[in-house]
């Protein structure tokens, strides 16, 4: 039996494999559309991290270049501070120099002008002087408005201004030195910009910006007066206006004097270009491969973590400082507590001291009037007794009142110490007052000496007083004030003193009293040639009950309660300068206006 055609069709369809052909066209259109959809994503995945990673390089750059120009603004404005501070100073010296050396003063130029290159002149112009011939008209212009207004007047000078590379903007300042109210000279200043500004740029950065100078921002059109360049600038003559706009660029004010000044930093492009040529070529990479996005992702993660640890190493420096500063913060709080409590100790066992002392002195004074009584009973009855027994008796009345006497003197003594404890643990100052100091001087002078004299007829000495008589009346605590004199004094004096006791020389005790006005503050200089103080005393001079006086000549207590009236209660200085068994002088600094203070601290 024969099969019909149409049923060996179907069944031939029916068995027909796919064709191979179409399998691979398919599969071969997949994977293109699976490279092309991987490369699309590839690439997005790709500019994104690419702009992130070029955003985070550009903030970090501008952020970097901010904090360059600042630090360099402001050093430029401290070295235009210290600039007139030195002027002002050295005008102070040659106000003050009475015998017309002019030694310090030239010393102070020699010595700031050699630490300072940017520094080309500082000269001394005398009040009558004329300076005319050695000055363009801005500067006499200056100049003249310096001693006229009698306030401290700046003025520009620039050469050569089209061509940068020897161009030079000067800066001249003259600064009025008064004596009151009255004008005595003024001080001539001039600085060199460029080498100020290269001088305030961090060294390793030289070429990372372009500076402009500009005389100021109401005419936006107008040219730099002075332009440092770290990298030649494309455009030479660059208006303050396009500047502004120009991107890395930092815009700050500069006062000197009475110029006002617009400075504009630009970071080069050297500092600023972007390197990122590597990222670029890997991207291009990643467009024909399948593992873009993970790569892509993987980079981005370590660029942050990066990025993380750098701000973590920044937050751990920041809080290593905060650490640091809250333990010396602290320490300082330990140790003032440790010197309230032991200025509160030292207060409260000088008066459980004093009130058995008072009984000791005050039986001590009845008990003598007691033995008289005695010594004039037994003289009345010395009938009664026998030679020998009266004999003893009197040898143990005057033996009595001997030990008597010897407990009350050291009672004496000893109250003095506990006065000094109560006075060196007081916490509130005395009142304040105007005060002539040279007059209260010469009083604790004599007072002292007299003292000495009382306690040795044979004591001399040859005290010599130099006093700075512009110096008069000044607030100061009068009482406390008299008692750090009579310290000092008493300790000059007792040097001398010793000192023409051991000598086997010529030896001439010496004394010298100096007052001195350093501009805000007066100086008094307290020396002798007597003994000095040895190198292992020297840390321990100002420590409460140190001395090194003999045991009952005195308390250790008179130059702690000085340097605690000096430094604590007027604001000022106690030092000392001293050769063993040559000299040894005290100098007191204080102020001439008073800080007074609500507290004092004990030390």
């Amino acid at each position: 039996m024969c099969a019909s055609p149409a049923n060996d069709l179907g069944a031939a369809n029916k068995k027909r494999p796919p064709n191979p052909a179409i399998k691979d066209k398919v599969s071969f259109t997949f994977s293109w559309i699976a490279i092309v959809i991987r490369g699309i994503v590839g690439t997005i995945v790709s500019l994104f991290v690419y702009s992130q990673a070029l955003r985070i390089e550009s903030e970090d750059t501008l952020g970097r270049f901010l904090m360059l120009s600042s630090s360099e603004h402001t050093l430029l404005k401290k070295h235009l501070q210290y600039f007139l501070k030195d002027l002002e100073s050295t005008g102070y010296l040659y106000k003050t120099d009475s015998n017309g050396s002019k030694k310090e003063a030239f010393q102070f130029i020699e010595d700031r002008m050699r630490g300072n290159a940017f520094i080309e002149l500082m000269r001394w112009i005398p009040k009558n002087k004329n300076p005319y011939n050695n000055l363009d008209s801005m500067e006499s212009q200056a100049y003249e408005k310096a001693i006229s207004a009698k306030e401290v007047s700046a003025a520009i000078k620039v050469t050569d201004q089209n061509s940068p590379a020897s161009q030079t903007l000067h800066l001249i300042v003259f600064v009025p030195i008064l004596n009151k109210s009255d004008l005595v000279g003024v001080m001539q200043g001039m600085i060199d910009v460029s080498v100020l500004i290269k001088s305030s740029i961090l060294a390793g950065y030289e070429s990372a910006m372009n500076v402009f100078i500009y005389r100021g921002v109401k005419d936006l059109d107008s040219k730099p007066l002075y332009r440092y360049e770290g990298e030649p600038a494309a455009v030479k003559e660059i208006s303050l206006e396009n500047l502004l706009n120009e991107p890395y660029t930092e815009h700050k004010r500069l006062s000197f004097a009475d110029l006002k000044l617009d400075m504009v930093y630009q970071a080069t492009a050297s500092y600023t270009e972007h390197t990122w040529q590597a990222f670029i070529a890997s991207s291009i990479g990643f467009l024909i491969t399948s593992v873009i996005v993970v790569t892509a992702w993987i980079l981005l993660k370590i660029e942050k973590r990066q990025f993380t640890n750098v701000l973590h190493e920044e937050h751990v420096q920041e809080m290593e400082v905060a650490i640091d500063q809250l333990e010396t913060t602290k320490n300082r709080l330990v140790a003032q507590e440790n010197l309230a409590s032991l200025g509160g100790l030292t207060a409260g066992i000088a008066h459980e001291i004093k009130n058995p002392l008072n009984f000791i002195n005050n039986f001590s004074l009845l008990s003598v009037d007691l033995v008289k009584r005695l010594d004039n009973f037994v003289l009345n009855n010395s009938k009664v007794l026998n030679q020998e027994e009266m004999e003893d008796l009197k040898e143990s009345v005057r033996t009595l009142q001997e030990n008597i006497n010897t407990i009350h003197e050291q009672g004496k003594r000893a109250d003095t110490t506990i006065q000094r404890m109560l006075a060196h643990s007081r916490g509130k100052p005395g009142d304040w007052a105007s005060t002539d100091i040279h007059k209260l001087l010469n009083e604790y002078i004599n007072f002292s000496f007299h003292g000495m004299r009382a306690k040795n007829s044979n004591f001399n000495v040859k005290i010599e007083k130099e006093f700075d008589e512009n110096v008069k009346n000044i607030e100061v605590v009068a009482s406390d004030m008299s008692r750090v004199f009579l310290n000092l004094l008493n300790n000059a004096f007792q040097s001398v003193e010793e000192k023409k006791r051991i000598s086997k020389e010529n030896y001439v005790p010496h004394v010298l009293i100096r007052t001195h006005n350093i501009g805000n503050y007066l100086r008094i200089r307290i020396k002798d040639n007597g003994m000095g103080i040895s190198e292992e005393n020297k840390t321990k001079i100002f420590t409460p009950f140190f001395t090194t006086k003999p045991p009952g000549v005195g308390t250790g207590l008179g130059l702690s309660l000085s340097y605690n009236i000096i430094v604590r209660e007027h604001g000022g200085s106690l030092t000392f300068d001293t050769k063993e068994n040559e000299f040894c002088e005290f100098i007191i600094t204080i102020p001439l206006k008073a800080k007074k203070e609500k507290e004092v601290v004990v030390t």
